[in-house]
């Protein structure tokens, strides 16, 4: 392809100059469709964040099989938690329940 202005006067130049735009404003193009296609990109976007939480899911497994401990202590703390809140729940429920007060309820 000239770079200069000048129209090349040899026919199989020009040819090769006609051939060598349209590849270059084909590949424009297919750029330009790959960036307009949103549900394309949003595939890839989902793609690549289930492949970090299926990597993220398997150093955790690999980590709980190393030291189970900390799993265990962590998985008693949250069932502690829950049934304390329950609890409190319960207990603020009933009280309401019994209350003097007609807007306390």
């Amino acid at each position: 392809m000239t770079t200069d202005k000048t129209i090349p006067t040899d026919p199989l130049e020009l040819q090769r100059e006609i051939h060598a735009t349209r590849a270059e404003l084909g590949d424009t193009v297919a750029e330009l469709a790959a960036k307009a296609d949103v549900k394309a990109r949003a595939r890839e976007g989902v793609t690549a964040v289930a492949d970090r939480a299926k990597d993220t899911a398997k150093q955790v497994n690999e980590s709980v099989r190393r030291r189970p401990a900390p799993l265990a202590v962590g998985a008693v703390a949250a069932l502690l938690a829950i049934g304390v809140a329950r609890l409190i729940q319960a207990r603020t429920a009933k009280s309401r329940k019994h209350s003097r007060w007609p807007w306390s309820r």
